[in-house]
């Protein structure tokens, strides 16, 4: 369904019968018209915004589109990356006494006897936690604060609800 634009006045002009049309009723009409006519007018203006958001979707290039045409129309240098990933190939740690199989990879607590030294690409469950599922690369020379908050706002807008995004210039 398309929102149309009536045009009120020229509208009532064409209803009103030729014998009893005057420049004195008409005016008097096309005035009392005119606030329906504005509100017609905002409502044809919010409908267009709105058939032009709902268009886009949390798609990489859909969300792309939308960031470049609101704020680097011109190069269009916005894009989406995936982050570079830490191995998420987990192995299980478990103390000594707890005696698991051969097939589990066994670092030992400084606390047992014949401690292991951690090995480095250790991390934490929070740290995999914090990993962004994609991040925003926004050129330099257009990255502000404010600009950051907008694009976070249209971003959160059409996202995938629980994925993390980070915002970053280069």
């Amino acid at each position: 369904m398309v929102a149309l634009f009536i045009d009120f006045i020229e509208n009532c002009k064409t209803l009103i019968p030729r014998k009893i049309r005057g420049q004195n009723l008409v005016a008097m009409l096309g005035a009392m018209l005119i606030p329906i006519q504005s509100i017609n007018n905002k409502f044809v203006q919010w409908a267009k915004e709105l058939r032009y958001k709902l268009s886009f979707t949390g798609q990489v290039i859909y969300l792309e589109h939308i960031l470049n045409d609101v704020f680097d129309p011109v190069n269009r240098l916005i894009y989406i990356d995936d982050p570079t990933v830490i191995n998420t190939d987990l192995n299980a740690i478990f103390y000594k006494i707890e005696d698991q199989p051969v097939d589990f990879v066994t670092y030992y607590s400084t606390g047992e006897p014949n401690p292991m030294p951690l090995q480095e690409g250790l991390y934490y469950q929070s740290e995999y936690t914090l990993v962004p599922h994609f991040i925003v690369f926004v050129p330099t020379s257009i990255l502000t604060a404010s600009i950051q908050i907008n694009i976070s706002g249209i971003v959160d807008y059409y996202k995938i609800a629980g994925k993390k995004y980070t915002i970053q210039p280069y």
